[in-house]
């Protein structure tokens, strides 16, 4: 198998339509580090195990997935499987950079177009409403947390964003990925949706909607995360919709 290489890619090439989700490398594969690399990267998994055991298998996703893996592994503890230090998503903000977003940051006329407005967040380079194509629209930066809090009745959340067009025309641009987090009563995260939108995606790709239960959540958080080289160059996401209902 190790030395028909050309065929392994075009077998493994032939999973291009489908979703795969999990890699386990076990046996002499993982003595074969030049051809355990080349099926990582073929597949766009992390190159780090969200999970082992030692000297007898290793198990690789996607980077949207690497960390909720590992959260199930810690969860369940399965016998002989060790999580790995990992991290493929980049650490929350320390709370001490929350700030509250202010009227002037997302003002009321902001409410009427886009939805409602954030309690908290973190925003590095700010906040800025601009128009597109006739429609007002607010940027948030990579790197940027914002914490909606859930109304008492509500039963939703939406959103709806695109990212900036010029985006996908800068060299070295690595793409940009928008997480979304649930928090309950009990201040415990849980993860809901993630979208990473890379460079070379097709152009129906770059508007997004999203649109799950929200009833057992007391807030909803929005991560901006940089794409998969871990670059927040031209990272710019335009929502249009921001609402509980």
């Amino acid at each position: 198998m190790y030395f028909q290489r050309e065929e392994v890619y075009q077998a493994v090439g032939q999973l291009a339509d489908e979703e795969v989700k999990l890699l386990i490398l076990s046996g002499d594969i993982l003595h074969q580090r030049e051809w355990r690399a080349e099926r990582i990267e073929q597949l766009g998994f992390v190159s780090e195990p969200f999970a082992e055991v030692e000297g007898v298998a290793r198990a690789h996703t996607s980077r949207k997935l690497h960390d909720r893996f590992r959260g199930l592994m810690k969860q369940y503890r399965l016998n002989g499987w060790e999580v790995s230090n990992h991290q493929a998503v980049p650490p929350e903000a320390p709370i001490q950079d929350r700030v509250p977003i202010s009227e002037t940051m997302w003002p009321p006329e902001l409410r009427t177009v886009i939805g409602l407005n954030p309690e908290f967040g973190v925003i590095p380079f700010g906040l800025s409403a601009l128009t597109h194509e006739d429609r007002t629209l607010m940027m948030v930066h990579g790197g940027s947390e914002l914490y909606f809090i859930a109304p008492p009745d509500a039963q939703k959340f939406k959103c709806a964003f695109i990212i900036n067009p010029t985006s996908f025309d800068q060299i070295g641009w690595d793409g940009i990925e928008i997480m979304i987090e649930g928090y309950d009563a009990d201040n415990r995260s849980h993860f809901l949706r993630s979208h990473l939108i890379e460079a070379d995606d097709a152009r129906t790709s770059r508007t997004m909607a999203v649109d799950f239960e929200a009833g057992e959540f007391n807030y909803i958080r929005l991560r901006i995360l940089p794409g998969l080289s871990g670059s927040e160059a031209y990272d710019h996401a335009w929502f249009s919709k921001i609402e509980f209902n």
